[in-house]
């Protein structure tokens, strides 16, 4: 058996063979895989991306948010942004994508300890307003402020 590379677990995970609810722990340099894997419709239901305390910031909040957009990720995907520094600025991308109507079933988004005050609460409030979210969809906010 060898380790298997960024690239070559991408692979694997946009081929459609990974297991329902997988959870994959990602870092910050592999946002832009993540995103591609999410964007290949091949990703397995109820999978789960951990990018806990990496600090990912508004940029790669955006490939996030693109993949959400494209309407191929996974029934059940959850996203782990717990601890990342986040304010309102860097998650209204996200908010976008909510509204898009193209986010999948059951959609769960994780905010909690960061710093998003009512400001980022007020940009999902509109994107519910909008009629287009998720069934399913969690929002979780447990801010430092």
């Amino acid at each position: 058996m060898h380790n298997v590379t960024s690239e070559e677990f991408f692979l694997l995970l946009e081929a459609g063979n990974c297991p329902a609810g997988l959870k994959v722990t990602g870092r910050r340099e592999c946002i832009e895989g993540i995103a591609e894997a999410l964007q290949s419709g091949q990703c397995p239901t109820d999978l789960t991306i951990d990018l806990y305390d990496e600090f990912i910031g508004k940029e790669k909040i955006e490939k996030i948010a693109s993949a959400l957009k494209s309407g191929y990720c996974p029934v059940g995907l959850t996203i782990d942004l717990v601890d990342n520094d986040l304010e309102a600025y860097d998650i209204q991308p996200l908010a976008e994508a909510i509204a898009s109507g193209q986010c999948p079933r059951n959609l769960t988004l994780d905010f909690s300890n960061n710093y998003i005050n009512v400001n980022g609460i007020d940009l999902f409030a509109r994107a519910l307003k909008s009629g287009r979210c998720p069934s399913g969809l969690t929002l979780k906010f447990n801010s430092k402020v």
